[in-house]
């Protein structure tokens, strides 16, 4: 189980990220990896102190299998789904104000990448990564779009609470601690109408 306290930076991911960060990020929803996906850049970033990297554990509220998912272009599987619906929520707990838009492309080093979820908030802007995300589109992203990027992998559920990763620039603000309160709180008071779809 990860750290409760989000901001307490966790020795093993920090330190050793080429331990583990490939197999978190690259996992598919049946427990493979994808293909075609590197970490070592985003690992020597981490290692080097470029790059911050935090364990978020999220707890889950009761009622968030409820919440209605705007339909996504393409084909979408059940455990993509729910990764969504805990995104929109999470945005929420962690600006209430937030702007959240789904599935928006963004600068991503010399090309676009389509983000699962896009929120500006007042702790800057943060891109919401539900599955499996290309190591290297993260140091990416942090340089040319966001401010935070945070992954909900397949494998971050445990029972009634969820791990994810944050990644952030050294300078940017620091996302708050993400409370059951908050979660409740933002679950409802979602408002499908007001996300930005493409």
């Amino acid at each position: 189980m990860l750290s409760p306290n989000h901001h307490m930076k966790s020795t093993w991911i920090s330190t050793r990220p080429d331990l583990t960060l490939a197999q978190i990020l690259h996992a598919t929803a049946t427990g493979g990896v994808r293909a075609d996906c590197d970490s070592r850049m985003l690992e020597m970033l981490i290692t080097a102190k470029s790059i911050a990297v935090s364990e978020i554990e999220i707890l889950i509220p009761d009622a968030i299998d409820q919440l209605p998912v705007p339909e996504r272009h393409g084909n979408e599987g059940p455990a993509h789904r729910n990764l969504r619906r805990l995104g929109l929520v999470l945005a929420k707990a962690i600006d209430r104000h937030a702007g959240v838009s789904l599935e928006r492309w963004v600068p991503c080093g010399s090309a676009h990448a389509l983000i699962d979820i896009f929120a500006e908030t007042r702790h800057g802007r943060i891109a919401i990564e539900c599955g499996t995300r290309d190591g290297r589109d993260i140091p990416r992203l942090l340089k040319a779009s966001a401010d935070h990027v945070v992954i909900l992998p397949f494998a971050g559920w445990q029972g009634d609470r969820f791990s994810a990763l944050g990644f952030s620039n050294q300078h940017a603000r620091p996302l708050p601690r993400i409370t059951y309160t908050a979660m409740v709180a933002a679950l409802e008071m979602q408002d499908l109408d007001a996300i930005k779809t493409i």
